[in-house]
């Protein structure tokens, strides 16, 4: 099996490639990387037609170089996986879409946890807007948010020390437990290696590379057995 997947920056690489090789050591990664993607949208504030041109040639490029099935990095663009869908013949799925989708159809209290300030507000608009899809189709249950920004963790990960990074996220998650979370969504890629440190704290531990590497091998292989 081999996957392309598509960067805005180069810091979410080893995270996944840690999580496809947890899933399936034989599939062979494929990495697409445009920093350009990024610095537009810091420049302008959006993600411009210029942009999103840029980004089609991106995933275009990783379809022609006969992969399986594409995933997007980048969760300033993420939300364009629908409208590319429509171009290609391999799967094509956003991050984090599985564990949003899977938080919301948990219910309860979700804490989300953060190591840059405007994470959890991001991550916290994508499950409301999941919910209220939710909503349409009778799925929806009963939500709270709880909120742990820990940007500490992140000067600690910067530094090197990903020892201090995890030890600051299980404090924040006790936290937030003890709060009546009853579960835990990591809102950023860079987060996934605290997830195994968090495991044993009674309640549901999303990492949104862990959950979209396992939708998307889904995916693939639900399109393999139609072809067979």
């Amino acid at each position: 099996m081999k996957i392309g997947v598509i960067h805005a920056n180069t810091s979410a690489v080893d995270p996944l490639r840690e999580a496809f090789l947890k899933a399936d050591p034989e599939i062979t990664l494929v990495n697409f990387c445009n920093e350009e993607l990024l610095q537009i949208v810091d420049q302008k504030g959006y993600v411009t037609k210029e942009a999103l041109r840029m980004f089609a040639k991106t995933v275009f490029a990783a379809a022609d170089a006969g992969v399986d099935g594409i995933m997007i990095a980048c969760s300033v663009y993420c939300s364009y996986a629908g409208l590319m869908q429509n171009f290609l013949s391999v799967p094509i799925i956003a991050v984090d879409a599985p564990a949003v989708k899977k938080a919301v159809l948990h219910g309860g209290k979700i804490g989300i946890l953060a190591t840059t300030a405007s994470s959890a507000p991001a991550c916290r608009g994508k499950l409301e807007k999941e919910a209220e899809e939710a909503k349409k189709t009778g799925k929806d249950k009963k939500l709270e948010y709880e909120e742990g920004i820990v940007t500490e963790a992140m000067d600690a990960l910067k530094a090197g020390n990903g020892q201090e990074h995890d030890r600051l996220l299980r404090l924040k998650s006790e936290e937030l437990v003890n709060k009546g979370c009853t579960s835990l969504f990591l809102s950023q890629i860079t987060m996934a290696r605290a997830a195994d440190c968090l495991g044993n704290l009674g309640v549901l531990v999303l990492s949104t590379p862990d959950e979209g590497v396992r939708e998307l091998i889904r995916q693939i292989g639900l399109k393999k057995s139609d072809k067979s």
